[in-house]
This record gives structure tokens, C-alpha cells and sequence, in this order.
């Protein structure tokens, strides 16, 4: 039972290592999802320790691998950037431009690769709202655009590459 729920939550983490409170919620509770934020990564290299800690923590409770997340979305939702990440744009200024498809296709590839090599497997981008444009909403900038039609093409693009 402990493993069937704790399956069901992602956790984030306080900080750059992992403690002793991550630790027990791994033992106690079986959870091996996790959501990493900027008050997590310092560098590429601590980021892969505590990927690699995480992996190890759930391995000896007996659980799956885990699931560890960023939002690395571009524009101002990235947890992650520069000079060890590449910084895009956000997701509209990419999915307006003549070259959508091109570009997009290129922040998939690179965001993937960039994440697994830290150890992080999932990135929760990108984001599928349907925001139109001009109505000043946070979203807008984040949505790939102001149709479902357009925000489920290029949003299967993103997922598939």
C-alpha cells in the first residue's frame, strides 16, 4: 500500500542535498516523484548529485525509479539557466514565429538533453492552456497559443520530439 500512494505525489525539496525529511518520505510514505525548483539547483553538477541521491534513496526502499521534474518552460519560467543551460524563449514567441515548428522541435531536443544529463527525467512543459492573445494574462506568454487546434499541434510536436 505504502508504494500505491505514495506513487501518487510529487514532492519538491527544501534544498540542494537531500535530507534527512526527503529521506523519510521516501521510507516512510514510498514516494519517488519529485519537482525540482531554482532553490534546488546550483550548478550541473550538484543538481546530478541529487538526482543521483534521489535515485539511490528510492532504489534501497524498494520503489521505482523516480520521477524527478523542473519547470523549464523558457522566457520567465525556467528554472534552470545560463551558462550551463540554454535560455529560449517563451513558449508564444516561439509558437508565433515563421519558423514554429523548426524552433520548438529544437527547444524539445535541447531541453531533453540538457535535463537527462543532470538526472532529471520530466519536464512539465509544455503547458497546453489555451490563452488568446491581447488579454494581458500571465498564461499568455506560457501557451503556445489562443486555439486548441493550435496549442494541440505544436503541443504534440513538443511532446513527441
Amino acid at each position: 500500500m505504502k508504494n500505491a500512494l505514495g506513487g501518487l505525489f510529487m514532492v519538491g525539496l527544501p534544498g540542494t542535498e537531500l535530507d534527512d525529511s526527503t529521506r523519510n518520505l521516501i521510507n516512510r510514505y514510498g514516494i519517488n516523484n519529485f519537482i525540482l525548483f531554482k532553490r534546488n539547483a546550483e550548478n550541473p553538477e550538484q543538481i546530478r548529485t541529487l538526482c543521483l541521491g534521489l535515485a539511490d534513496a528510492c532504489r534501497a526502499a524498494g520503489l521505482g525509479a523516480p520521477l524527478i521534474s523542473i519547470d523549464q518552460e523558457g522566457g520567465t519560467v525556467a528554472r534552470l539557466k545560463g551558462p550551463d543551460f540554454t535560455e529560449f524563449p517563451d513558449a508564444r514567441e516561439l509558437a508565433e514565429s515563421e519558423r514554429a515548428e523548426e524552433l520548438l522541435t529544437d527547444y524539445a531536443k535541447t531541453c531533453a538533453k540538457e535535463l537527462l544529463a543532470v538526472g532529471i527525467n520530466m519536464n512539465l512543459a509544455p503547458v497546453l492552456d489555451v490563452s488568446p492573445a491581447g488579454l494581458g494574462l500571465f498564461m499568455e506568454r506560457r501557451s503556445l497559443g489562443g486555439t486548441p487546434e493550435q496549442v494541440a499541434r505544436l503541443g504534440a510536436l513538443v511532446i513527441t520530439t
